[in-house]
């Protein structure tokens, strides 16, 4: 769990580092997201086939320079069956993300990272933990202002897979 932890600070350190230089031209964009996808509870830190399937979906505001992202967003996981169908888990997250191609070009991959607290709530029970994630992405250019986007996330505990929308404004 430490070596994560470092990972997603090093990833931080990195991101920051090198979106520096390129924002100190850029133009800000206020943004919104929503996205839905697929979660699997329990991968890779207890192995694939004790895992749990869920759905994943999350909203989010932002801040866009030419080169990197900043955004606040709340997910919720829902488990898929019988081990955590009663509950949810909310996650409220600060993520960080750099965008590897100019503004001008219609597809743009990212990679970044994240600090969440993880809430479970189930049975009349609620606890949190804080946690971090790491993020790999591709999003799509379809209008001047709207973007879709495929993002893969890894928190330990969970993997996710969702596709989302991005309006800019």
């Amino acid at each position: 769990m430490q070596r994560f932890r470092s990972l997603v600070v090093s990833i931080f350190a990195v991101v920051v580092a090198l979106s520096a230089p390129a924002q100190r031209t850029a133009a800000q964009d206020v943004f919104i997201t929503g996205e839905a996808g697929i979660a699997w509870l329990g991968f890779p830190v207890i192995g694939a086939s004790y895992g749990v399937p869920a759905f994943t979906t999350r909203f989010g505001v932002g801040s866009a320079y030419d080169r990197f992202e900043v955004e606040f967003d709340l997910g919720a996981v829902t488990g898929l069956d019988e081990f955590f169908s009663d509950g949810i888990l909310l996650v409220p997250s600060v993520d960080m993300r750099y965008l590897f191609r100019e503004p001008d070009h219609s597809v743009r991959p990212y990679v970044g990272g994240g600090a969440d607290v993880v809430v479970a709530i189930t049975d009349g029970m609620a606890f949190g933990l804080p946690w971090a994630h790491l993020t790999l992405g591709l999003d799509t250019k379809i209008s001047d202002d709207v973007s879709i986007y495929v993002e893969a996330r890894n928190y330990a505990l969970e993997s996710q897979l969702s596709v989302g929308t991005k309006l800019s404004f």
